[in-house]
C-alpha cells in the first residue's frame, strides 16, 4: 500500500458534542499517535481537500493510526449552515477522499449528544465556536442526524460516557480491513469490483487512481465520480489500481490471489491488456476509457454503467 496512513479514525458531530472527549480517550489508551483538528478553513477554495487528503497519503513516519477531529464529511454541513449551501468538497472530492479513507481502514464515530446539551456548552463557549447562534447549532445538529447517509465509511452513533473498550468492541467488526493490495479503495475480498485504469497522467498522482487532490472539475476523474454517485455506486464497494505507474512498470497482478474480486473492469485498452496477459483475470469486462468517453460521447450512455450494475 505504500506510504499511506495505515488507520484513521474520524470524529464528527455538531459543536459542543463531546468529540475532544472521546478523542481524550483513545489518546489516553494510547490507542491512537496523534489527533489532526480540522477548523473551518474559512479561506479555501474546491482545493480544500488536500487538507484532508495530504495526512492520509503522508502521514509523519511515528503516526500509523491518526484521528481526524472533522473531516470533508462537515463541509456541506457548515456549508449549508453558514455558506449559502457552499459545499467546497462536492460530490467527487467526497468520493476522493472516502477512497483514500477506505484504503486507511476509515470509521466515522459521532458521541450521542443530545442537543440539550450541546446547547448549554455551547451558549457557555460562545465566542470559541464557528456557529454565531443556537438556531444555527440546531440547523447543523439536525443535518448531522443523516450522517450516516453521507458516506461509504462505517459510521457509529457512541455512547460518549462508554468505556474505551465497549467503543472499541463496537467499532472493529465493522472496520474496513488492512489495505494489501497496490490501490485505493475498500479492501474487502471475494465482494468488491475491481476498476483497472491505465496510467496517470505525468502530472497526477500515480498513488491515487482517478483521484485529484486539487479538485479540478476539468477531466475525466470529475466526469467518472459524478456518474458513480448517479448511478448510486458506493466506494465502498469498488478497489482501483492502474495498469502502470508513469515510468511504464506494470502493477505486480499477485495481490489478485487475496482480493478475489467478484468483478473486474478494464478502462481501456491499456487495462484490458494488463487484465489479460499480464494478470490472466479469466472474467472482466472492457470499457472505454473515461477520458475517451468524455470527449467523444458525452451525449450517451457510458457502458461502465451496465458493466457495474449487471
Amino acid at each position: 500500500m505504500g506510504k499511506h496512513l495505515q488507520m484513521l479514525t474520524i470524529l464528527e458531530g455538531p459543536d459542543c458534542c463531546g468529540k475532544s472527549e472521546l478523542a481524550s480517550k483513545f489518546l489516553k489508551a494510547k490507542l491512537v499517535h496523534g489527533v489532526l483538528h480540522h477548523g473551518p478553513y474559512l479561506d479555501d477554495g474546491p482545493e480544500i481537500i488536500s487538507r484532508y487528503l495530504k495526512p492520509m497519503r503522508y502521514p509523519p513516519s511515528s503516526m500509523s493510526h491518526v484521528i481526524f477531529d472533522r473531516s470533508w464529511l462537515s463541509e456541506p454541513i457548515y456549508g449549508w449552515v453558514k455558506r449559502k449551501g457552499d459545499d467546497r468538497v462536492g460530490v467527487a472530492g467526497r468520493r476522493y477522499c472516502e477512497r483514500l479513507a477506505l484504503s486507511c481502514q476509515g470509521v466515522v464515530l459521532m458521541p450521542a449528544t443530545d442537543f440539550e446539551t450541546c446547547s448549554i456548552r455551547y451558549i457557555a463557549r460562545k465566542g470559541d465556536e464557528y456557529l454565531d447562534k443556537v438556531s444555527e447549532l440546531k440547523q447543523v445538529y439536525n443535518l448531522y442526524a443523516k450522517l450516516g447517509t453521507m458516506s461509504s465509511l462505517p459510521t457509529y452513533i457512541v455512547d460518549p460516557d462508554a468505556g474505551i473498550e465497549r467503543i472499541l468492541e463496537m467499532i472493529q467488526r465493522g472496520r474496513p480491513k488492512a489495505n494489501l493490495g497496490p490501490g485505493i479503495g475498500h479492501w474487502h475480498p471475494d465482494h468488491v469490483t475491481l476498476i483497472v485504469g491505465e496510467k496517470t497522467s505525468e502530472s497526477a498522482d500515480t498513488d491515487l487512481p482517478f483521484v485529484v487532490p486539487d479538485n479540478s472539475t476539468s477531466g475525466c476523474s470529475f466526469w467518472l465520480a459524478e456518474r458513480l454517485e448517479s448511478w448510486k455506486i458506493r466506494e465502498a464497494e469498488l478497489y482501483w489500481i492502474n495498469a502502470m505507474d508513469n515510468d511504464g512498470k506494470e502493477t505486480d497482478p499477485s495481490f489478485l490471489t487475496f482480493l478475489r474480486p467478484h468483478k473486474v473492469v478494464a478502462l481501456g485498452k491499456t487495462a484490458e491488456s494488463w487484465c489479460r496477459t499480464t494478470a490472466k483475470v479469466e472474467k472482466f469486462k472492457t470499457v472505454e476509457h473515461p477520458q475517451y468517453w468524455k470527449r467523444f460521447h458525452y451525449h450517451q450512455d457510458y457502458p461502465l454503467k451496465e458493466a457495474l450494475l449487471s
